[in-house]
């Protein structure tokens, strides 16, 4: 969408100058490898990230050195907006997602109310520090599409109004990431803000053929750490032996011990492949008792070890039909308009006589990355200086890096 009518054709904006990147609740700098990656001209000018792990990952791919700053403490001055002439000065703002998302709590993000969403406010602060003259010329946000729910919209467009009020005309869209390359359902809404006295125009990129599936991502040899192997996986075999592989018991969709909840959970998930003839790289909905044969992983998350995961690859070496499947359990149900999620971090072994070495693990801190558009080269960097738990973070919260390398194009960068 677009602020400005559309009924002339107006001038297409172009960035003609090095660009000095201002990166407003940064991460690792997805915009900053998107850039690079696009042999774009810019330098890494200004860094605000409050989480000391995501600036150790940063400075370990970038080269850079910069400490974590909390945003609240920054100020209009410290963006150092100079020789505007000389330089394009593109701020990015990224800011928490916690509160809007659909696995959030849905605080929201009015101003005034301290949520996490909310410190988008914090840069109506800083932009209002300065002066006309000292603005920076681009502003690019990324969030989840609840940002303009119903629930919302009011504030987000009390946002709108007040980047027109500075001069801005907003551009804004969302934009998925399989539409882009990536095998990931994730849809994100981008909003591209120019600072102009006269109208210009600004196009989202068209969306390119997918030609890669989930399980090109999928690392070959996966450390046998990431299979667990308990005693709730043992009293699940024997529960499966006992009452047959194919069964037509329904989930109950409530709140259970999680014993309980992972053994039914996991009972449905290995009927629901087998029922279905999963394949390498198909997507299991286990409450449904579906298969989706797209191969398009659904959306990483911050946690793939714990219970707000969605995305789980099941490898099965062998069956009595001798076929191989390796297959992604998504493990999500809603109760009363709740989300819940099973805890989907146990492995099932197998059981013999039916199926031999059918096991369930959850996604490497790599595989997660590399569904984030991101080389193995920029993970290795990353993992030098963080633990799986922060890198697992990491990729949650980050951008695609195709999608922002599109809309990095579509500027001339």
């Amino acid at each position: 969408m677009s602020d400005n009518l559309e009924l002339f054709d107006f001038p297409k904006f172009k960035i003609t100058q090095k660009i000095r990147l201002i990166e407003l609740f940064g991460g690792i700098g997805s915009q900053a490898i998107a850039l690079r990656d696009i042999g774009a001209d810019f330098e890494h000018y200004r860094l605000v990230e409050f989480d000391k792990y995501a600036i150790a990952s940063y400075n370990s791919i970038h080269g850079t050195h910069f400490e974590p700053s909390d945003i609240k403490n920054i100020h209009g001055v410290d963006l150092g907006i100079t020789k505007k002439d000389k330089y394009c000065y593109l701020l990015t703002y990224s800011f928490p997602c916690q509160d809007l998302s659909v696995a959030g709590k849905h605080k929201g993000m009015k101003k005034g109310d301290n949520t996490r969403s909310g410190l988008l406010w914090e840069v109506e602060r800083i932009l209002n520090e300065l002066n006309q003259e000292d603005l920076p010329q681009v502003l690019l946000m990324e969030n989840v599409p609840q940002v303009h729910a119903e629930a919302n919209m009011l504030d987000y467009e009390a946002w709108l109004s007040f980047l027109r009020s500075k001069g801005y005309h907003n551009f804004w869209k969302d934009l998925n990431a399989k539409d882009y390359g990536i095998p990931q359902n994730r849809d994100r809404c981008f909003c591209v803000s120019v600072l102009s006295e006269s109208f210009v125009d600004y196009q989202f990129p068209k969306s390119v053929k997918l030609e890669k599936v989930m399980k090109d991502f999928l690392e070959k040899d996966v450390e046998e750490k990431y299979y667990i192997n308990n005693e709730k996986s043992k009293k699940l075999i024997e529960q499966l032996v006992k009452d047959g592989v194919i069964g037509t018991e329904n989930i109950e969709k409530t709140k259970q011990d999680d014993s309980v909840l992972d053994c039914e959970f996991y009972k449905k998930a290995i009927e629901t492949a087998i029922k279905e003839n999963a394949q390498l790289g198909d997507i299991v909905d286990a409450f449904n008792g579906k298969v989706r044969k797209d191969g398009i992983c659904p959306t990483i998350t911050t946690r793939p070890e714990g219970k707000k995961t969605a995305i789980l690859p099941c490898v099965k070496a062998k069956t009595t039909r001798g076929s191989d499947i390796v297959s992604t359990i998504r493990s999500s149900y809603y109760k009363n308009g709740e989300r819940n999620i099973a805890e989907n971090v146990k492995n099932v072994m197998g059981y013999e006589g039916v199926i031999q070495n059918y096991r369930i693990r959850k996604l490497t801190p790599r595989e997660c990355w590399r569904l984030m558009g991101y080389s193995d080269s920029d993970f290795d960097k990353a993992q030098k200086v963080n633990s799986n738990t922060q890198l697992y973070r990491q990729a949650g919260n980050a951008i695609v890096k195709q999608v922002l390398m599109a809309i990095f194009k579509q500027m001339g960068a």
